[in-house]
């Protein structure tokens, strides 16, 4: 599983729920959606759940992110998306 985060201070949250990096966890610190077209490999499963301080993250509104994943999706993968919340800014 490869985790991508945007936020240090959510990555530094890990050691209060006991998640460690190892074999079959890697943690990245990037933006996603600079990172999802760029990734190598494929994915059986891309969960989306992206916020900035006021609602979904405008990156996560773009047609090129999903186009992204789209390509980053072995046959048969799913993504799932979180849209609860306002647009953000």
């Amino acid at each position: 599983m490869t985790v991508v985060e945007v936020n240090a201070d959510v990555i530094a949250l890990r050691g209060e729920f006991e998640v460690s990096e190892d074999e079959r966890l890697a943690i990245i610190q990037a933006d996603a959606a600079e990172f999802l077209p760029t990734a190598e490999g494929d994915a059986d499963v891309v969960l989306r759940d992206g916020f900035d301080a006021v609602g979904i993250a405008p990156a996560f509104l773009d047609r090129d992110f999903y186009q992204a994943a789209r390509r980053r999706l072995r046959p048969g993968g799913v993504l799932v998306a979180n849209f609860a919340g306002p647009r953000g800014g």
